[in-house]
């Protein structure tokens, strides 16, 4: 590979997120790979990765952080009307449903979870209002 670019960089993503979802089979964890950064000879990439406590395997710890920062932050987001699991259309992604909140977060606050593949986005506030199905 001569260096890294917008194409290979998708690609990367893509094997990443696979590999990551694997590893965290073997080891009972819940992982997240965040944002990649690049330049022509070096990747960065953010990752979390939490292992559940004994009891909860079937819950993602991170759930209940953003779960309970939609209820403390949804109205300074200006989301009044919106609620927690209410259906929306995610572009290129079809739909699902508003999980929570990252209030630290300007431009892409609210988290939400696709329905066809339960994978989680983050997404503006403009693609949530007016939007619900």
């Amino acid at each position: 590979m001569a260096g890294f670019n917008k194409t290979n960089i998708d690609q990367a993503h893509t094997e990443l997120e696979d590999v990551l979802a694997k590893w965290a089979e073997k080891y009972g964890a819940v992982a997240n790979l965040g944002r990649l950064t690049y330049f022509p000879d070096k990747i960065t990439v953010k990752l979390t990765a939490l292992i559940p406590e004994p009891g909860t395997e079937d819950q993602a710890p991170w759930l209940t952080e953003i779960e309970n920062n939609w209820r403390t932050h949804y109205l300074r987001k200006g989301l009044m009307g919106h609620s927690l699991g209410e259906g929306v259309k995610i572009a290129g992604h079809g739909p699902g449903k508003i999980v929570g909140l990252k209030p630290r977060s300007s431009k892409y606050p609210v988290v939400v979870q696709s329905d066809s593949t339960g994978k989680y986005f983050k997404v503006p506030v403009s693609r949530v209002t007016g939007r619900s199905y």
